[in-house]
């Protein structure tokens, strides 16, 4: 190092050669070395510093530096100004691990589809690709979709009691339970993005935003022409990270929704409502507290607005105490929901 620079210099790491390490190859910084003749009147200081695992920080009183980090799922699917820093997510100690007990996810099935209230809906008020509504609880307006309007038949709308049947639900999350919700997470399914949307309503300090990811998709919908941020925008909701198209069938759906579901718990921090439909909302709630399943066998009605709160404990997730009251509505009221039905006898 030249005896007249007076700024921080980063010494690169010595390389498999370099013979001039210490004994165990970690060399400790070194600082204040002096670069003029002790007590001299214009003696500098210079800093060198290893940037090594286990090396302490640089003083605090000079400038550090450390490399960043992104998801590669941004750096592939979003533009630069786009993707999302995640250095502190990747520099987290260790001991954060042990803060996630207690942590709580709401899983939440979709509410009520115009598929599932008025089975022939589409064929009833679209013609010549213009839909009427012909009834109080149907939406007032379709917008329009890439695809067209045929998209809304295999990807349909809530009704308009499904929507404030989703809001009473966000309502109780929020008041009844007494739980801080921190995210709210959906499934790329319509129904699911604006029972989603509904539920961050009342639910979350962040209430325009909802993240939606199509890896959640369910896999009993069959293939959809899911809706993009921009015409989800005409629904008013607003997504924060672009969807990850996934096209998968069968049983390796299965294990597809439960691997990225475990992605999920990781992506959010702090407690989560995660929208699903039903196939999805059965495969996630058996992983979590449930018997395992090689197979997915013939799963148990799950009517719409269905919530099971589940809590992290020491090793496993658990019921939380804290649950709302069931919520039976139209076609699902004579169903009855009982989450202990998931556990191993």
């Amino acid at each position: 190092m030249g005896a007249e620079t007076s700024h921080l210099d980063y010494t690169p790491d010595p390389g498999p050669n370099d013979n001039n390490n210490n004994d165990n190859g970690n060399e400790r910084p070194r600082e204040n070395v002096n670069n003029a003749d002790a007590g001299g009147s214009n003696a500098k200081q210079s800093w060198i510093y290893y940037s090594r695992p286990g090396d302490r920080a640089p003083p605090t009183s000079l400038p550090s530096w450390h490399p960043k980090y992104y998801n590669v799922e941004d750096i592939v699917n979003s533009d630069m100004d786009t993707m999302v820093d995640v250095t502190d997510k990747e520099l987290e100690p260790a001991t954060a691990i042990s803060s996630n007990i207690g942590r709580k996810i709401a899983v939440v099935r979709h509410a009520e589809s115009m598929n599932e209230a008025f089975p022939r809906w589409y064929s009833y008020c679209v013609s010549n690709d213009h839909y009427t509504a012909k009834d109080l609880n149907h939406p007032a307006t379709l917008p329009n979709r890439s695809k067209g309007l045929a998209s809304y038949n295999v990807d349909p709308p809530i009704t308009q009691i499904a929507k404030h049947a989703s809001r009473i639900l966000g309502e109780a999350l929020a008041k009844e339970t007494s739980i801080k919700w921190d995210n709210v997470v959906s499934a790329p399914e319509l129904a699911s993005a604006q029972t989603a949307a509904a539920i961050a309503f009342s639910t979350t300090g962040d209430k325009a935003f909802i993240n939606i990811d199509e890896t959640l998709y369910d896999f009993s919908h069959g293939k959809i022409d899911f809706m993009t941020p921009m015409e989800l925008m005409k629904y008013d909701i607003t997504v924060k990270s672009k969807p990850m198209k996934t096209r998968e069938e069968g049983e390796s759906s299965v294990l597809r929704v439960l691997s990225e579901f475990e992605k999920v718990q990781r992506q959010y921090t702090g407690n989560l409502i995660v929208v699903v439909g039903p196939t999805a909302f059965d495969a996630v709630v058996h992983r979590l507290i449930g018997r395992e399943r090689g197979k997915m066998r013939k799963r148990p009605i799950i009517p719409q607005l269905a919530c099971v709160i589940l809590e992290k404990g020491p090793e496993s997730w658990k019921l939380s105490s804290k649950q709302v009251l069931p919520f039976r509505i139209n076609s699902s009221a004579s169903i009855l929901f009982d989450p202990i039905s998931y556990y191993s006898k």
